[in-house]
């Protein structure tokens, strides 16, 4: 009770000297030291059968990319305009004008490709200009023209992609215009049977209302005439109860 008492520096609590010698290195190492988190759903599954599962992670919401419509409608109307214009040089024997350069997404990036697009585009502009003057002269060869003609349609690809695609919207235009036609006649049809079918069906409704009414009609004609005869029975006996009770 007597004895002196010092507080410990890291926790605070008091002891004896010789006690706080060995106490103070051990707390030390408590308090230093770095605790785990204390989970209470390992403590209650420990000793059952029931599997740990961890949480899944959420997942990540990617941006939606954003559509370039506009520019691609853009790109179309050039790539048109621009083959139209190719039509007219051939026709006429000038040299082509160059395509329209792509606006989104182009397909080289690297000087090799730029090279050999050039390459591509030259050789074509050699062809057309060498098939639109032999045009011309009356002297050549069927089967010459038909080998020009072979490789010129093979070098105008986009120009043959291009008409292609007008010629089939046209004809898609044309397709859809005629089954819209055939809709409306189909539908005009539809609709008539429809009117003579409901009105098939009104005019049965309405006979067989006819011939219900009709019926009930008779059932309680018959039965007012049963209750008069069972009357007329009923005054008969009475009558006759009287008389005879009388006489």
């Amino acid at each position: 009770g007597n004895q002196k008492l010092f507080p410990c520096e890291v926790c605070g609590r008091c002891f004896a000297a010789d006690v706080l010698e060995r106490h103070g290195p051990i707390c030390e190492k408590l308090f230093n030291k770095k605790r785990k988190p204390f989970d209470s759903l390992k403590q209650r599954l420990q000793g059952t059968d029931i599997p740990t599962v961890s949480r899944l992670p959420k997942p990540k919401v990617q941006p939606r990319r954003k559509s370039n419509w506009r520019q691609q409608h853009e790109d179309f109307i050039n790539a048109i305009r621009s083959a139209k214009q190719c039509t007219l040089a051939i026709k006429e024997g000038r040299p082509l004008p160059p395509p329209p350069p792509p606006t989104i997404n182009p397909g080289f990036t690297t000087s090799a490709c730029i090279s050999l697009v050039s390459m591509h585009c030259s050789d074509s502009v050699y062809y057309f200009t060498a098939t639109a003057s032999l045009l011309d002269s009356s002297h050549v060869s069927k089967r010459l023209w038909h080998r020009l003609r072979q490789r010129l349609w093979l070098r105008q690809g986009l120009w043959l992609r291009l008409q292609l695609q007008r010629w089939w919207l046209r004809l898609g235009l044309r397709w859809q215009l005629r089954q819209l036609w055939l809709w409306r006649q189909l539908r005009r049809q539809l609709r008539r049977k429809l009117r003579l079918q409901l009105r098939l069906q009104l005019n049965l409704q309405l006979r067989l209302r006819l011939r219900w009414r009709r019926r009930l009609r008779l059932r309680l004609w018959l039965q007012l005439r049963l209750r008069l005869r069972w009357q007329q029975r009923r005054w008969r006996r009475q009558r006759w109860y009287l008389l005879r009770q009388t006489s």
